[in-house]
């Protein structure tokens, strides 16, 4: 078990970017950009999710693979000989294939719900588990590039983040041109003036940037949104690549 003495070293300079996301009504989430997404203790330094429990530095590793019948889909790798289990099975050195609705056991009194509500994107939400948090946030966004991931803040239940009360989708995707975001409602940056049905933002961030979006207008208050990352890393080839 790792039991850190001081912080660890720096990550990686080409690990996954990481950013905080913050939504009017809907709480904050740890988003980590990529396609492979390491989970471990905190105090390590060296975790794209990092965990303050009872883990090794680096525990697991969260895989999103392809195949051709079967579409994309996430897989639960242990790294090391740790222990795993995903509802119940115990997860092989091969990794366990991850549905909507599985709880993932990482270690005693460890665990999140693996939350995968939209069939259209691949990008993901880990809903941390008694009182579990990652950079104060008890949930994780698993954010994919691309169309694939694109992420919806609405008020469905099936949303990749539910809202109740807004009557407008907000969509963000990411690439390396840039951070996509959209509303049928516009959308416009904190200090702008003018709302627009799409905007781009420069990728990876590299300053707080809050957004206004017009998703609920029959309400005057206005809907926003503020992405901040966390450390200066850009996305891995593994992240990027689509």
């Amino acid at each position: 078990t790792f039991l850190p003495t001081s912080e660890g070293p720096p990550r990686d300079s080409t690990a996954p970017t990481r950013l905080h996301l913050a939504v009017d009504d809907g709480g904050e989430l740890f988003c980590v950009c990529g396609d492979s997404i390491t989970l471990g203790h905190a105090r390590s330094g060296l975790a794209d999710v990092p965990l303050f429990a009872d883990l090794e530095g680096l525990h697991a590793r969260l895989e999103r693979r392809s195949s051709f019948h079967g579409g994309s889909s996430w897989t639960l790798v242990p790294i090391g000989d740790v222990d795993l289990g995903v509802s119940g099975r115990k997860v092989g050195p091969d990794g366990e294939a991850l549905v909507d609705g599985d709880e993932v056991l990482l270690g005693p009194k460890v665990s999140f719900r693996f939350v995968a509500p939209e069939l259209s994107t691949s990008s993901v939400r880990l809903d941390l588990l008694h009182g579990l948090e990652a950079e104060g946030a008890q949930r994780v966004l698993i954010w994919v590039a691309g169309s694939e991931g694109r992420i919806r803040i609405g008020p469905k239940e099936e949303r990749t983040v539910p809202v109740a009360g807004l009557e407008h989708d907000v969509e963000m995707s990411w690439e390396e041109s840039g951070l996509k975001v959209s509303c049928s409602g516009g959308v416009r940056t904190g200090s702008g003036q003018k709302f627009e049905q799409r905007i781009g933002l420069p990728w990876p961030l590299i300053s707080r940037c809050q957004l206004v979006a017009g998703a609920r207008p029959s309400i005057p208050v206005p809907f926003g949104l503020a992405l901040e990352p966390v450390d200066s890393a850009g996305p891995s080839s593994a992240g990027g690549s689509r």
